[in-house]
């Protein structure tokens, strides 16, 4: 059960990571508005830094998962920092509303689940 959990869990944060990384190439501008921090003088390149980062780590989550499961916990560990970061980062520069909060405080509780059950797995 918790196995099939974890799977279907970073296949999710896996393909989300992706989706955002290609939506902040693609679309900057409302890409902006879902991070919670609106673009300003027409300057992208913060967002497309961050869509970057997360088609990165979306991608290498999903390697992971594939080919190294056991070092699952050694990826979601570190890469919990991020959505902790962009809390703060919206909170000070951004829509400090719930809905500028709320995703990356859903990417925080995500990213635990994940790493209990993959902290649990490895035993």
């Amino acid at each position: 059960m918790y196995r099939k959990l974890l799977t279907l869990g970073t296949w999710l944060l896996g393909i989300g990571l992706v989706g955002l990384g290609i939506h902040a190439l693609l679309d900057p501008s409302a890409a902006s508005q879902g991070y919670g921090v609106l673009l300003g003088d027409d300057n992208p390149g913060y967002i497309i830094a961050a869509g970057m980062r997360d088609l990165a780590l979306g991608l290498a989550t999903i390697g992971v998962l594939l080919r190294h499961r056991k070092a699952l916990p050694f990826l979601l560990a570190p890469m919990l920092v991020i959505p902790l970061a962009d809390v703060g980062l919206v909170l000070k520069h951004g829509e400090a509303t719930m809905l500028g909060v709320a995703p990356h405080a859903v990417g925080v509780v995500g990213i635990c689940v994940l790493l209990v059950l993959s902290l649990r797995e490895n035993g």
